[in-house]
């Protein structure tokens, strides 16, 4: 692809996205993982749970969550009145998919004895094209 045709197409879509965001009164918000060019035009950035408390100080009706899902449900948990637009229904953690029900019953018994961590990965792609998407189809 033609990297000068890229550049602009991206920056078109910025702008596209940018006035949508202002016209339907939108929150982006961008998980730190995301790319540039999404971090570039998201109001909040951060790091999950952080995030979803920040949406809760919003005075946004709409947010758009640049993230993985489990991140968008943090979200829509602590602010159910809201909506939040996850842009890529198929962002996943494989680290939370990893989770189920029995095993959680499993290290509950261990909690105490055992220290954990969170890691974030990536999801494969988030690109502006899907955010204005999913601000294009809202009312």
């Amino acid at each position: 692809m033609n990297k000068e045709f890229d550049v602009k197409y991206k920056e078109h879509l910025t702008r596209k996205i940018l006035d949508l965001k202002n016209k339907k009164n939108a929150l982006i918000v961008a998980h730190n993982y995301q790319r540039d060019e999404i971090q570039d035009i998201a109001d909040i950035t951060g790091d999950s749970y952080a995030l979803a408390r920040k949406v809760t100080e919003a005075e946004q009706d709409l947010v758009v969550f640049c993230g993985v899902k489990f991140m968008a449900e943090s979200a829509y948990m602590l602010n159910p009145h809201k909506t939040i637009l996850l842009p890529v229904e198929e962002a996943g953690c494989p680290l939370a998919d990893m989770a189920t029900v029995e095993k959680l019953k499993k290290r509950k018994k261990n909690i105490l004895r055992r220290q954990w961590f969170h890691m974030s990965i990536p999801p494969r792609r988030s690109k502006l094209r899907v955010i204005y998407a999913a601000l294009l189809q809202m009312p």
